[in-house]
C-alpha cells in the first residue's frame, strides 16, 4: 500500500537537500549559524516524517495487536481444553513404549538362554558322536530343554523417527549451522546418519 500522504513531504525534503548543498563549508560565524539552522530544521523534518509514518501505521499496529490477542485467546482455550487429554495420552503412550521395551528385554534374555542351551546341546551331541553313541533318542533328549523364543511381530501403530542432538557445536559442519530451524532435521530425514558433533538416533512413538 502506497503511503500517499508522505509524498507531501517530498518537495520539503528536496529543498532541505538543496539547503545542505548550498553550504559547501563552514568558515565563519554566519556560515555556522546557517548550517545550524539547516540541521535543526532538517531534524524537525525527519521527526515530522516519522510522526506521519507512525500515524499511518497505527491502525495496522492496533489491528495486529487485536489479532495477536484473539490468537492467544484461542490458543489458551485450546490448551485448556486439551490439557488433561494430552497429559493422559502422553502417559498412555509412555506405558505402551515401556511395555514394548520390557518385551524386547525378555526376548533378548530368551535368545541368550537359547544360545547357551544350544551350545551345550551341540557339545553333548558332538561328545556322543565321538564315542559312537549318538542316537535319535539322545538328540531329542538334549534338544528338548532348549527354550523356544516366540516370533514377535512388528508392534502395531509403532513409528520410528530419526532425530538428532547436538553434542558439540564446534564440530558441526558450517553448512548445518544456518540459524533457520530444521536444517539438520531435514538432512537427517533425507537419510544422513553421520554429522560431526551431532548424535543421530531413532526415536519411537505411536
Amino acid at each position: 500500500m502506497s503511503l500517499l500522504p508522505l509524498s507531501e513531504h517530498v518537495e520539503i525534503i528536496e529543498r532541505g537537500k538543496k539547503a545542505i548543498s548550498d553550504i559547501p563549508a563552514i568558515f565563519d560565524q554566519d556560515s555556522y549559524a546557517k548550517a545550524v539552522e539547516v540541521v535543526q530544521r532538517g531534524k524537525k523534518l525527519i521527526k515530522l516524517v516519522g510522526d506521519t509514518v507512525n500515524e499511518l501505521t497505527r491502525p495496522f499496529k492496533d489491528a495486529k495487536k487485536s489479532l495477536d490477542e484473539a490468537q492467544n485467546e484461542i490458543k489458551k482455550e485450546a490448551d485448556t481444553m486439551l490439557g488433561d487429554f494430552v497429559r493422559a495420552l502422553g502417559d498412555l503412550e509412555s506405558n505402551c513404549l515401556l511395555y514394548l521395551n520390557e518385551q524386547r528385554r525378555i526376548e533378548a534374555e530368551l535368545k541368550e538362554q537359547q544360545a547357551k542351551q544350544l551350545a551345550e546341546a551341540n557339545a553333548k551331541i558332538a561328545e556322543a558322536a565321538e564315542k559312537n553313541e549318538l542316537t535319535q533318542e539322545i538328540i531329542e533328549e538334549v534338544m528338548a530343554p532348549i527354550v523356544v523364543v516366540p516370533v514377535t511381530e512388528k508392534p502395531k501403530g509403532m513409528r520410528k523417527i530419526w532425530k538428532y542432538e547436538v553434542l558439540n557445536a564446534d564440530l558441526v559442519p558450517r553448512e548445518y549451522c544456518d540459524p533457520t530451524p530444521g536444517k539438520i532435521q531435514k538432512a537427517v530425514q533425507e537419510g544422513l546418519r553421520d554429522i560431526p558433533g551431532v548424535r543421530i538416533y531413532e526415536h519411537e512413538s505411536l
